[in-house]
């Protein structure tokens, strides 16, 4: 097996020493047209289209050699490794060359992207042949041995330290100077620092901006960079390490390369070096369970126990998930990165956008944004190519049209195998979460829906479910700060930018119509009559209330949860005054309640009934006597004429006529719904004593004072025992019964 791994590995040494030139040539040309193209091609491309040419006869020769007999290729030499490294490279420099000119099949959008995009192509043209200069040196000793001197690609250089960095440095690298403060300080106490933060907050950013500032201090230091999302990512980033160090055996099939790195770098106390180990998110990477350890072979334990460690190294990680952070940072807390300051994010977008802007549309813009960098970039990149107004953007942002946020744009500055829209780069984290934690991703799911501030735990919290699951599923979101907590950790709240992309994956994944009749669901089944005793949770409750009623729902079982929604929201605007809202909400769930069941359902004449009141309310009292009669009407069929129900009627119309001075008719409707409430329910009831009190006060009217006087003190005391003294029905009564008695002359 192993001499079949090796002459498989030399066929694809020969095969590099082929395919190398015409893919170069290839190369030279584009660069060449592009040169023309433009009249002012950056310096590296000059220099490329200057030393490729010789580049290409050496890899000729050592062909030529190889051909002959003269040269035995050994899998496992530094030559075998500088041809198929350049290899591999011209043929990166042959994808993203031809990116950088259009083609005649272009359309005119894809031109003008092209041209937009020209800066970014320029950058990977120059990483790559960065990369291929790292091996000149070893074809150029190879010539040295075996022919003596050569012309030479350029003078040898000595061995440099290796800078694997795969990102220029960005130039226009805005601010978060207390963060790098931050890391500088950590790691002069520890050997680990974690910087955790939502996806699109910059950690990846400010550690590439601290790699080059580590350079500067330390230029005989090395500096590495994991990308540490998968496992094979991980892997591929140490063999990456392993060839670039050329440490012996890394590219022998029967050595593991994690080991060798781990080895190599913790054993070394002599070199300085820095290990980024970017995108940390998954913990089932670096410490799986047991049902992942049973489906994984060959990384049992996690890759976690291949981080090196020794006195001369630093280990920075970049991560969403805080606990995953924590664990790899050895127990010690990470450093948040949180939003940008209001002055960074305008100099971000300043820098990026080049027309001049309007400062006040540049201020809600940002505010939009929530001066998150990736949101900025993203907006910067859209603005700029599209050619809008930072008004135009901020008026399709404002329609929370998410999938603004899903555009993708060219970005030099993170990783090619990351998305760089808002919503593709928190998806990571929703997709994550969903697996490793569901329980989580419903919570999430759940709040996407609703408003986005005061959502309290009691709306979250499923009947018998588990406090400890509970809370760990609100923990998790929490680790990722997709979420903060308020009020002793009971009440929570989501970014707006959050809220849009979870929104966005739940249309992606069709499920956000589901969502939203569950949050209609709970909703219809938490909010209460609003009712004194219910104004709390009624005024906590209004905001999610009326983010869900805004929704649109066609099945029967929605509408009726509909309609509850509406006749208790509705209630609670009438008791706070709100009458116009109320005369809204309750015509609208009595329309749906009579269409879904029928005009004679208890529910349906409940809606008649609180709708007569709101009428009366707002000094409509012919139509409110008209809604009560029909509510009466109703109720004696369904229910009876001694029913709570009915009585409950009786009493609205005597009000109403009342109101309108039709004191012989109301005094009549008055005494009946006592004498009926006194058998129904007792003498001491709070219905009961609302109709003693409705009595007194039509007696009042009448100028019966005394017997008005007795009955509100009847009424009053009662109160008292069974409401108590703050509530309004209380206050309101001895407020009326003193002003009578004031009238008359007498003090309570």
């Amino acid at each position: 097996m192993a001499e079949l791994l090796a002459a498989g590995t030399a066929l694809g040494v020969a095969s590099s020493l082929v395919t190398f030139s015409d893919v170069a040539w290839r190369v030279l040309k584009r660069l060449k047209e592009y040169n023309d193209r433009t009249g002012n091609a950056p310096a590296v491309i000059k220099n490329i289209s200057a030393q490729l040419p010789v580049l290409i006869d050496k890899m000729t020769e050592v062909k030529l050699e190889t051909e002959k007999g003269s040269v035995s290729i050994n899998p496992q030499t530094a030559l075998a490794v500088a041809v198929t490294s350049c290899d591999e490279l011209i043929q990166r420099l042959d994808v993203v060359t031809k990116k950088l000119l259009p083609e005649e099949t272009d359309s005119r959008s894809k031109r003008i992207k092209k041209a937009f995009s020209s800066v970014y192509y320029e950058k990977e043209v120059s990483k790559a042949w960065g990369e291929i200069e790292n091996y000149k040196t070893l074809l150029i000793l190879h010539f040295t041995e075996t022919k003596g001197a050569v012309q030479e690609l350029e003078t040898p250089r000595s061995k440099k330290p290796i800078f694997m960095v795969p990102f220029e440095r960005d130039l226009k690298f805005v601010g978060r100077v207390d963060i790098n403060t931050d890391i500088k300080q950590a790691l002069q106490r520890q050997r680990r620092v974690a910087i955790a933060g939502i996806g699109g907050v910059g950690k990846s950013q400010i550690a590439i901006e601290y790699c080059y500032q580590f350079k500067e201090e330390y230029p005989e230091a090395q500096v590495f960079w994991v990308h540490a999302s998968t496992v094979a990512r991980f892997r591929q980033a140490y063999q990456d390490i392993a060839r670039r160090l050329l440490i012996p055996g890394w590219n022998d099939p029967k050595v593991d390369t994690l080991q060798l790195v781990y080895e190599q770098l913790t054993d070394n106390d002599n070199c300085r070096w820095l290990l980024i180990l970017d995108n940390a998110d998954d913990t089932e990477v670096f410490f799986p369970s047991t049902e992942v350890k049973s489906k994984t072979q060959g990384e049992l334990g996690g890759v976690a126990r291949y981080l090196p460690h020794n006195s001369s190294g630093l280990i920075i990680i970049t991560t969403r998930d805080t606990r995953v952070g924590r664990k790899l940072a050895n127990g010690e807390k990470p450093i948040t990165v949180l939003h940008m300051t209001v002055q960074e994010a305008k100099t971000m977008m300043l820098s990026r956008v080049l027309e001049s802007c309007c400062e006040s549309d540049l201020d809600r813009l940002l505010a939009d944004l929530e001066y998150l960098p990736l949101a900025i970039t993203q907006a910067a990149g859209f603005i700029t190519e599209t050619r809008i107004t930072l008004s135009a953007y901020l008026n399709l942002l404002s329609a929370n049209n998410a999938s603004i946020l899903d555009k993708e744009f060219d970005d030099w500055r993170r990783d090619s195998e990351t998305s760089n829209s808002v919503i593709q780069t928190w998806k990571l984290s929703f997709d994550q979460i969903k697996r490793r934690h569901p329980r989580a991703a419903e919570i999430l799911s759940l709040m996407a829906v609703l408003d986005r501030q005061g959502l309290q735990s009691f709306l979250l919290y499923e009947n018998n479910e588990q406090e400890a699951e509970f809370i760990m599923a609100l923990g998790t979101l929490q680790a990722f700060l997709l979420i903060t907590s308020e009020k002793g950790g009971r009440v929570f709240e989501m970014h707006r930018l959050v809220q849009l992309a979870t929104q966005r994956w739940l249309y992606l994944q069709g499920s956000l119509s589901n969502w939203q009749e569950r949050a209609l669901s709970v909703l219809s089944e938490k909010f209460p009559l609003g009712t004194y005793e219910n104004w709390p949770i009624c005024e906590v409750l209004s905001p999610h209330a009326q983010v869900i009623l805004r929704c649109t729902f066609e099945s029967k079982s929605c509408m009726l949860q509909y309609a509850r929604l509406l006749n208790n929201f509705g209630w609670y605007n009438q008791t706070q005054g709100q009458y116009k809202a109320a005369y809204k909400k309750i015509s609208e769930a009595l329309k749906e309640r009579e269409k879904a069941l029928g005009k004679e359902h208890p529910d349906a004449l409940t809606s008649v009934s609180n709708l007569a009141e709101v009428l009366e309310s707002q000094g409509k009292y012919e139509a409110a006597e008209e809604m009560n009669r029909q509510a009466l009407d109703g109720r004696e069929k369904t229910f009876g004429k001694e029913h709570p129900n009915t009585l409950t009627s009786v009493n609205n119309l005597a009000l109403v006529l009342q109101y309108q001075g039709k004191y012989e008719a109301a005094e009549e409707m008055n005494r009946r719904a006592l004498d009926g409430y006194e058998k129904a329910l007792g003498k001491e009831h709070p219905d009961t004593l609302a109709s003693v009190y409705c009595l007194a006060y039509l007696l009042y009217r009448q100028q019966e004072y005394n017997t008005a006087s007795e009955l509100y003190q009847r009424a009053s005391s009662g109160f008292r025992k069974t409401l108590g003294l703050s509530h309004p029905t209380t206050i309101a009564c001895e407020k009326h019964y003193s002003s009578m008695m004031q009238k008359m002359g007498q003090d309570v």
